[in-house]
């Protein structure tokens, strides 16, 4: 059917090939075209979707995707035991030089990155052509292996979707656990490449989740020790058939008291609130308040600040400003000092009489007549 739609769609589209027009005029004629073009379509999108990734590709791993490509990543066909065994050698092959390259770099100071790969076959003890076929060979088998157990990671990040932590950050976290796993992976210990990965991926989302799920971050014991005690409180409470104590739940727990299990439960529910966070102001009375009629404000519009105001603060610039010029113009410095000290001006505390007569060596009664004359002097200025 595919065959003939092909070759009735080139009749279209071919001038020389066009059946006559009697023909195509006929209402069931242009009903059948249009059907079989139809499938032709599909079958073609059907196709592409089926079709195997370029070698390219494959080569490649796909972690830049918000969901990995997950459509892509579905097609790809599971391995079997002894490919997951073949791919798993490879890699350790291709480790086993790396290795040989690092401990190379690390001996010369030098990144591993700038050892030579003839230097590198020749401390590896094999032909430079023969190092890089190894290398293509390995990163494919790095490659085949992660694209295959992509599924593997939406698997386990869908169970933790709702814990705090968007699902792409999820899906990235569990990519670098799967990475891990494909490094470490010896398949000789007899197991699947599926089992020993989970506990990497899995791994990987629980320290995200302890790291990222929170505004103030708990440290991973910490974390750990509130996963235990929402599982001890879950058993306690089916087994008393009511809520355990915190002295119950420290033995069950093995914590030496009961002010350990408080501090849990006051991590756990801690819950920062942001100042630019959003809520109703409702004003009014009855029915009006209630109608919602309120505006939206935040928390920091609520807040009292205790800082001066800066048309306050400019204005006493100002006046200091000012008398500092009338004191400079109009007074002696031994005045200046003595209503510096007595007013408490540039910014120093009011000081008696007795106090400012020690401080210049002559009497109270002398500091009198010299603030009296000064304040005089500033209203004969001022006036004029």
């Amino acid at each position: 059917r595919v065959t003939r739609a092909w070759k009735i769609k080139r009749c279209s589209a071919s001038p020389d090939l066009v059946p006559p027009r009697a023909a195509m005029r006929s209402p069931a004629r242009i009903a059948a075209l249009s059907v079989l073009l139809a499938v032709v379509d599909a079958a073609s999108t059907l196709t592409r979707i089926r079709a195997p990734r370029p070698a390219a590709a494959v080569l490649r791993p796909q972690f830049q995707s918000s969901s990995f490509d997950l459509i892509d990543s579905a097609c790809q066909r599971l391995l079997t035991r002894d490919e997951e065994i073949h791919l798993a050698r490879s890699i350790q092959r291709i480790r086993a030089t790396e290795d040989i390259r690092d401990a190379l770099a690390e001996g010369t100071g030098r990144a591993p990155e700038q050892v030579a790969v003839s230097e590198w076959a020749a401390a590896a003890g094999i032909d430079p052509e023969a190092l890089q076929a190894e290398r293509q060979r390995g990163a494919a088998a790095r490659a085949t292996l992660t694209q295959s157990n992509l599924r593997l990671v939406a698997s386990i990040a869908n169970r933790f979707r709702y814990c705090g932590l968007d699902h792409e950050d999820l899906l990235q976290e569990g990519a670098f656990g799967l990475a891990r796993a494909v490094e470490r992976f010896d398949p000789e210990r007899g197991f699947r490449f599926s089992t020993y990965a989970t506990f990497w991926i899995r791994q990987a989302a629980l320290r995200a989740l302890a790291e990222q799920s929170r505004v103030i971050r708990l440290p991973a014991h910490v974390h750990d020790q509130l996963a235990s005690l929402r599982r001890a409180t879950a058993d306690l409470a089916r087994e008393l058939g009511r809520d355990a104590t915190a002295d119950e739940l420290a033995e069950r727990l093995d914590l030496k008291c009961s002010a350990k299990v408080d501090f849990l439960r006051r991590a756990s529910t801690l819950d920062p609130r942001s100042l630019e966070e959003a809520r109703d102001a409702r004003t009014g009375k009855g029915a009006a308040a209630a109608g919602g009629g309120g505006a939206s404000t935040c928390l920091t519009e609520s807040l009292a600040d205790d800082a001066q105001n800066p048309d306050e603060i400019i204005e006493a610039r100002t006046r200091q400003d000012l008398v500092k010029d009338i004191f400079a113009s109009a007074l002696s410095d031994r005045e200046k000092q003595v209503l510096s000290h007595r007013f408490g001006l540039d910014g120093r505390a009011p000081v008696s009489k007795t106090k400012i007569a020690e401080l210049m060596a002559v009497s109270r009664e002398r500091v009198r007549q010299i603030e009296v004359r000064a304040l005089t002097k500033l209203r004969r200025h001022v006036r004029a």
